[in-house]
């Protein structure tokens, strides 16, 4: 019988359940409060990683973190104030980098994010926007040849999934990227992923085939959720209360406070990130080059050239810190020291982060009307096409052959 699936968000992991849910034949409804890929699947780095399985939380990474906080230029910044609001959640971060919750946590992120060119493909055929995603490799530069070591645990466990792992030296670098400062004096590419040209305009091109497809895009704020006597959802929104058959939340950082009326409390960290764009770059990127020393990524974009990264650690309601965006000019600079600056507009989105680098994917034990599908960090732009698909199979019943139990929605509780 179909039900009509109300989703809470319109980025991609939203759009992806939506057309997911479509090609099963139910009926959907997306709810956002700005238009349809406007959040943060607008402001990535526009990178596929077929290959990301490496959990977040890395023995010793600890000893690392004042360093990046206390550096005006690394990749981490930490509000004095907010630290203690934080200090549940580091704890809990911290405390997954055993050897064996990596190792589950690896499998589950690899099932998750290995498909997604495919899966991005297929959803493409035949719209005519098939060159939104590009192959590409994933190309790691440093100034220090001593601190990229292609024999560690990382590195070592790509290979033996199968990642195609090649070591470039000063010369093999400049012949892949030809505009790389020369500063740079070693590499490792990471083959066989690809490279959204426009995250943004992807995110549109897959809502507007929900919508073409006979599914309904309402631009309104939910305020808040509550339980339906008959199941499902009844949502306080903006343009008054809507009834939700079948609920998903897909609301990126704000996902836990829709989903907690339901009786599960979620882990969820906003993780900010920013972005500069450049127009008129004078510089050809030809993959997506991430700087190891500085941890931000440089891809080129149908808009020009975009370097974005960085965490920032605040509430929610804190205005954006600009400096953390204009930084990209220096930073940008440094690695293709011809860039052009002088064109460049600024973004600032919300990452939202678990404290296993898993996002939370599945419907909720009491509630089985009511599906959750975020939590994807830095990886959702990879992992939704893969989440959409999960999310109809639980709303369907249809057997899958993933194993969906590393993402459930209780393993906090």
């Amino acid at each position: 019988m179909v039900k009509h699936t109300v989703i809470i968000g319109a980025g991609i992991v939203g759009v992806c359940c939506a057309r997911y849910l479509q090609m099963k034949g139910e009926r959907v409804t997306l709810l956002d409060r700005t238009p349809i890929g406007d959040g943060c699947s607008f402001g990535n780095a526009g990178v596929l990683c077929s290959w990301a399985c490496e959990p977040a939380a890395k023995p010793g990474l600890w000893k690392k973190l004042p360093g990046w906080i206390l550096d005006p230029l690394g990749p981490v910044s930490l509000k004095p104030g907010y630290l203690p609001q934080l200090l549940p959640w580091l704890w809990q971060f911290f405390s997954q980098s055993s050897a064996e919750r990596m190792a589950h946590i690896s499998e589950a992120m690899f099932t998750l994010n290995h498909p997604t060119v495919d899966l991005y493909r297929q959803l493409l055929a035949g719209t005519g926007h098939e060159a939104l995603v590009v192959d590409s490799s994933y190309v790691y530069v440093t100034r220090k040849p001593s601190s990229l070591d292609e024999n560690s645990a990382a590195w070592r466990m790509l290979r033996e999934r199968g990642a195609p792992v090649t070591v470039l030296d000063d010369d093999a670098l400049r012949d892949l990227e030809p505009d790389l400062s020369s500063a740079y004096r070693k590499g490792i590419a990471l083959g066989a992923q690809g490279r959204v040209t426009n995250p943004g305009r992807l995110v549109k091109v897959l809502g507007e085939m929900v919508i073409a497809d006979g599914g309904q895009f309402r631009q309104c704020l939910v305020h808040g959720t509550r339980p339906r006597p008959a199941g499902g959802a009844i949502l306080t929104t903006d343009a008054g209360d809507i009834e939700a058959p079948r609920l998903v939340i897909a609301a990126g950082a704000w996902s836990h406070h829709l989903a907690k009326p339901f009786g599960v409390d979620i882990p969820l960290q906003g993780e900010r990130g920013y972005h500069m764009e450049f127009r008129n770059p004078a510089v050809t990127i030809n993959n997506s080059v991430h700087d190891w020393d500085r941890s931000f990524v440089a891809s080129s974009m149908e808009g020009g050239v975009r370097c974005a990264g960085t965490s920032e650690f605040n509430t929610l309601e804190a205005p954006p810190d600009w400096r953390r965006a204009r930084l990209m000019k220096r930073l940008g600079k440094e690695l293709f020291p011809n860039l052009n600056v002088d064109e460049g507009s600024e973004w600032m989105g919300h990452r939202p982060t678990l404290p296993d680098t898993i996002p939370v994917i599945g419907a909720l034990v009491d509630h089985p009307d009511v599906i959750l599908a975020f939590g994807h960090s830095h990886l959702g732009l990879t992992g939704a096409p893969m989440t959409g698909r999960i999310v109809a199979a639980i709303a369907t019943a249809e057997p899958m052959n993933a194993d969906s139990k590393p993402y459930a929605p209780l393993r906090f509780n």
